[in-house]
């Protein structure tokens, strides 16, 4: 007997399962793709400027300001000649459209980096860039940021699905929401980049399990026939979220707003701790039989379902097939993911389905802020167009399977990708740029 069989007697999908879908695991995902995905608009740079008092104080008219800025400020505007550095004995040719401004400078003068910036405050007051002037020769940290953080999801994913299968998904979800709420708030509080990207890399290990964990509840408590239904919430949910994130971005306007705003988007994870039940599946992996049961009466309870009499008794053949699976596992090793063909066959295809997945949707919405036009919009043009992408694949996954849709759907992502590398220069390779990022998105 499965453990499938006994939850269909209480109630495979009914109002307890139907409650916990559009109560905790619809809002949990849609929270969570706040708190993942703000670093976006969190680390957003916007156009930077050198500031030059000492231009103030030589009296120049806009034209002779202009000009001399010029001649003594790059073109990235990262480094600056001082104006005190100048031939000022010549700075009356500058009135005249000058045509050998290079009479102006002093001979064997080097550029010295430039110590203060303005920035365009066209999309936001201040971002994480902005505070901490993380440009020029500091302008490769947010992307070293972004990479650390991918590492330590990683790293997460390992220690807390490991924690997961030891302690329990309730225990481990509110534990790891605890501690996201601490680590995102002294990230919020920071006053200095190094402990701001330190504790965002702490949060990132949290990621991967706080999306996952509700999911996998979900799934250990519906019948095998819903199970497709609980991915296409929690993909739905997730998209509702990103939809709704830029526009919470954009009146936020500065990067404490938002970072607080997100950060306390993990408090509802924690008010789940009186009505999320443990997984009975896992309850008797770990021979808590008799826990395991009070969960399922209380399932068949809500559900209006009266459990059979013999409950305990099925429970018992349950967790004696689940005890005998998990010794066949315990002879298992990672090695064998590698010795056996067929594992590394699996290992492999799924390595590189991940890493496309990751690189086509992470990097084309952290790259929002370098396409034309708002970034809010196109963020949230992106998000909106999962909505049609998530019916379509639930559709395809329930007709043709999910094997066959997985394939289609990256040939359609590859065949984005590529399509503006090939396309010619000009306004048509723009707007194929532009269509084929949505189509990826999709």
């Amino acid at each position: 007997m499965e453990f499938e069989d006994v939850l269909e007697e209480v109630g495979g999908y009914g109002k307890f399962q139907k409650y916990l879908m559009w109560l905790f695991l619809f809002p949990s995902t849609a929270l969570f793709s706040f708190f993942s995905m703000n670093l976006i608009f969190l680390l957003s740079t916007p156009d930077h400027t050198c500031v030059i008092p000492e231009l103030e104080s030589l009296a120049l008219n806009g034209s002779q300001a202009e000009m001399l800025r010029g001649l003594v400020v790059s073109r990235d505007e990262c480094s600056v000649l001082s104006p005190w550095m100048l031939n000022k004995s010549r700075l009356d040719l500058l009135p005249g459209g000058l045509l050998n401004v290079s009479g102006l400078l002093n001979h064997g003068l080097e550029r010295q980096p430039c110590e203060k910036f303005v920035y365009d405050k066209t999309d936001f007051d201040e971002t994480v860039p902005t505070q901490f002037d993380l440009v020029c020769s500091h302008g490769h940290l947010p992307s070293m940021l972004y990479s650390l953080c991918t590492v330590g999801s990683v790293l997460g994913t390992l220690l807390f699905g490991f924690m997961a299968d030891r302690l329990g998904r309730r225990i481990t979800f509110l534990t790891l929401a605890i501690v996201a709420l601490i680590t995102s708030c002294g990230a919020t509080l920071s006053g200095n980049f190094i402990f701001f990207a330190v504790l965002r890399v702490l949060t990132a290990t949290l990621d991967p399990q706080l999306e996952q964990i509700p999911y996998i509840i979900m799934l250990e408590l519906v019948g095998p026939d819903q199970r497709t239904l609980m991915m296409g919430v929690s993909c739905l949910s997730w998209t509702f979220g990103m939809c709704i994130l830029p526009l919470v971005a954009y009146l936020s306007r500065t990067w404490f707003v938002l970072s607080a705003i997100t950060a306390g988007g993990t408090i509802p994870f924690i008010l789940y701790w009186k009505f999320l039940t443990e997984s009975p599946r896992w309850l008797l992996s770990q021979n808590r039989l008799a826990e395991a049961s009070a969960v399922l009466r209380n399932i068949a309870a809500k559900n209006g379902v009266r459990p059979p009499a013999d409950l305990d008794s099925k429970l018992e053949r349950v967790q004696l097939q689940i005890s005998a699976e998990q010794k066949s596992e315990e002879s298992a090793s990672m090695l064998d993911l590698i010795s056996k063909p067929n594992l590394r066959k699996n290992l492999l295809i799924l390595s590189l389905l991940w890493i496309s997945n990751s690189c086509s949707y992470g990097g084309l919405h952290i790259n929002v802020e370098n396409l034309s036009g708002n970034q809010f919009l196109n963020f949230f043009y992106l998000a909106l167009v999962e909505i049609p992408a998530n019916l379509a694949a639930w559709w395809c996954m329930n007709y043709f399977g999910r094997r066959w849709t997985s394939v289609f759907f990256h040939l359609l992502s590859a065949a984005s990708c590529i399509a503006p590398v090939i396309a010619p220069e000009g306004e048509m390779c723009t707007l194929s740029d532009r269509y084929m990022r949505i189509l990826r998105s999709f």
